[in-house]
């Protein structure tokens, strides 16, 4: 899903591919300039819902993202703040050091530090 019109197509019965920011083999998805990413929630309020509804419903993983995105970051607050001691856990597959690792497990996200090519073959197995 990349487009706020795509955002009915979520189905928790099937993988969900997420570009909130678009995608490259789609250019005129990309959020790419200032105003496009400061007006990001105002344009894709499906989008932003369903993202909001998946982190705060189930264990997610996350996977070549980097984690510091402004809107991902709101929404994790968010949740931590709702479900307090009741947050679920999020993973995060990648080389973080020491002091990001910290970080991101205050915000309930435990590192697998690990390569998406080790990680994926072995969840797809069980």
């Amino acid at each position: 899903m990349v487009t706020d019109s795509e955002a009915p197509n979520f189905n928790y019965d099937q993988h969900n591919l997420i570009k909130m920011h678009g995608s490259s083999d789609r250019p005129l998805t990309l959020i790419s300039t200032t105003d496009d990413y400061e007006n990001y929630p105002d344009t894709h309020v499906a989008l932003i819902t369903k993202v909001a509804e998946l982190l705060h419903n189930n264990t997610v993983l996350f996977v070549g993202y980097g984690l510091r995105d402004e809107h991902i970051r709101r929404l994790l607050a968010r949740i931590r703040a709702q479900r307090g001691v009741w947050t679920k856990k999020a993973y995060a597959v990648g080389f973080y050091d020491t002091v990001r690792a910290k970080v991101l497990d205050l915000r309930k996200i435990q590192v697998i530090h690990a390569t998406a090519d080790e990680v994926l073959p072995q969840l797809a197995t069980r």
